[in-house]
């Protein structure tokens, strides 16, 4: 019977290896492939010391381990091979072993930027390694993302496929339709109306019934959500729109079956960043649509007045609505190409005034607020922020507490002066 199911796992045999996975297939033989190890007798020492019960254990070399299949050795029992990668069972079954399923559960952490896709939470496919497992998979062995012996088998191919943004759409018209106008509605809320504004699980909620998978939505939302959470632009500053990202994820999550969020966030950053763009740009039109507003309130001209406003509810609305439809109609390739035939004199323009629309815009609230009478505080936040190098977070908690102890202090100030005014406390009589 020979080899009854692989498994890649970085770490070899440990807890969840030994308590789980190795009492669900019952072999006669646990057989760990790895060279470092074999070679290593105080690794192999330790290794032993966690021996399946009831199970023998091999720790051998790829050379000892390929010479003894050939020789036919573990023919008369089943065995469970261990790896750390996909080319040592590749290298098995060009042996002539047959092996009936293979789990990938847990990888070494690749360095940053290493060209790959995410599967699951603790596995990662590089890109040198996919023709591996497609070649795997076309011997005929059911290739498995699963970590826990509980999780949801999850087939590789709805990693793999879906690498650089390769996703075949499979949105009708009515799904295409309904998407791109929950996503136009959404940008324009967030300016005008704002009934859902920051409600991302609410958003990609909706995307998955729209889709069919509402409970795929609901948890790209939340995950969504906690990301996003104390992420605004603050002072007329443009922020990536996570609320984008989690629609654009939840639906490649969707349509590929796989409720992974890491299986869209690669197309769904681009597109947040891309809104970053359309934001700036929003704004400078903003500025444009004021004017007209205020040349007819002028005139007094206030029928026209009143119409102008919606050419913001316009631009807001193609501003969640095209980029969507993008995604939908090309994925990832058209918004990478959008953003790249921008010149860089455009491009260089935008982050200007990405970074004047910030500093206008606290100018604005400055002129709002009783600056004369607490310029300390303003000098104190400052200094938190400039030279401290503190968050947004702790110098708000810190303004919250020194405001709400100015507040006792001066509603006690106040009851003492209504004492006084009405003769003080009585005294001995």
């Amino acid at each position: 019977m020979s080899i009854t199911a692989g498994r890649i796992d970085y770490r070899l045999l440990h807890g969840i290896v030994q308590g789980f996975w190795c009492p669900t297939y019952a072999t006669q033989r646990t057989m760990i492939i790895d060279d470092a190890t074999a070679e290593d007798e105080v690794r192999k020492a330790a290794m032993r010391m966690s021996k399946p019960s009831g199970q023998a254990l091999s720790i051998i070399t790829h050379e000892k381990a390929f010479t003894n299949f050939k020789a036919g050795k573990y023919d008369n029992h089943t065995v469970f091979v261990i790896a750390r990668d996909p080319q040592t069972f590749l290298d098995l079954i060009e042996l002539g072993q047959k092996i009936p399923v293979l789990t990938l559960g847990l990888t070494e952490l690749p360095p940053e930027g290493t060209p790959g896709v995410q599967a699951g939470r603790r596995a990662f496919i590089k890109e040198e390694d996919i023709p591996v497992y497609r070649k795997i998979v076309q011997a005929g062995t059911r290739v498995e993302v699963r970590y826990m012996t509980t999780d949801k088998p999850v087939p590789i191919s709805e990693y793999i496929d879906v690498y650089k943004g390769r996703v075949q759409m499979a949105v009708n018209a009515l799904q295409f339709i309904l998407i791109v106008l929950l996503s136009g509605f959404r940008a324009m809320d967030s300016y005008s109306t704002q009934l859902f504004t920051f409600q991302h699980a609410l958003m990609c909620w909706l995307t998955g019934i729209i889709l069919g998978d509402p409970y795929t939505g609901l948890v790209i939302g939340g995950t969504i959500q906690l990301m996003s959470m104390g992420a605004a632009g603050l002072g007329g500053s443009s922020a990536p729109d996570y609320g984008m990202a989690g629609m654009v994820a939840t639906v490649l999550a969707c349509i590929t079956g796989s409720g992974d969020i890491s299986v869209g966030l690669a197309v769904g950053v681009a597109v947040a960043m891309l809104y970053v763009q359309l934001d700036v740009m929003f704004k400078i039109y903003n500025s444009w649509v004021f004017k007209v507003i205020r040349g007819h309130a002028v005139k007094e001209e206030y029928g026209k007045m009143l119409r102008s406003f919606f050419l913001s509810h316009l631009w807001l609305f193609l501003q969640g609505a095209l980029p969507m439809a993008l995604v939908l109609a090309f994925g990832q390739q058209a918004v990478d190409a959008v953003l790249a035939v921008m010149p860089d004199w455009f491009t260089t323009g935008l982050t200007i005034a990405a970074g004047i629309l910030p500093v206008t815009g606290f100018a604005m609230l400055l002129t709002f607020m009783p600056v004369n009478k607490f310029y300390a505080f303003l000098i104190v936040g400052y200094v938190l922020a400039a030279y401290l190098k503190l968050s947004v977070l702790p110098i708000a908690l810190l303004g919250a507490a020194i405001a709400i102890e100015y507040f006792r202090l001066k509603s006690s100030s106040q009851v003492m002066a209504a004492q006084n005014a009405d003769g003080g406390e009585l005294e001995d009589e």
